[in-house]
């Protein structure tokens, strides 16, 4: 088993890294939610009370796709605090929801 522990290694690997336990991809963002409806999905990422109605997130994911997936499901304003790559994946999420709700089959 590399490094010796294996819920590390398992850890890393559902985050997507074959070494180390950290997600290859961490962003920060700030909703307009209070942190109490935030913390409850906020999975391993930090939560902060920024006011009543407002959180900074904290969290990682395997891509910059999925970690702006994530942040959209909480359904409210979204500010991107950075990195560029993860403001790049909004913007990219978003032209394919557009595309998505032109389809018609």
């Amino acid at each position: 088993m590399p490094g010796g522990d294996v819920a590390a290694f398992l850890s890393a690997r559902f985050k997507g890294s074959d070494s180390t336990n950290a997600w290859p991809c961490r962003g920060e963002a700030v909703l307009d939610l209070p942190a109490a409806q935030v913390a409850p999905f906020a999975g391993d990422g930090v939560v902060e009370a920024l006011g009543p109605a407002r959180t900074r997130l904290v969290a990682g994911s395997w891509s910059w796709a999925a970690l702006a997936a994530t942040l959209a499901r909480f359904d409210t304003e979204i500010e991107v605090i950075g990195p560029d790559s993860f403001r790049d994946a909004f913007a990219a999420l978003s032209r394919r929801a557009e595309r998505a709700a032109r389809l018609k089959t």
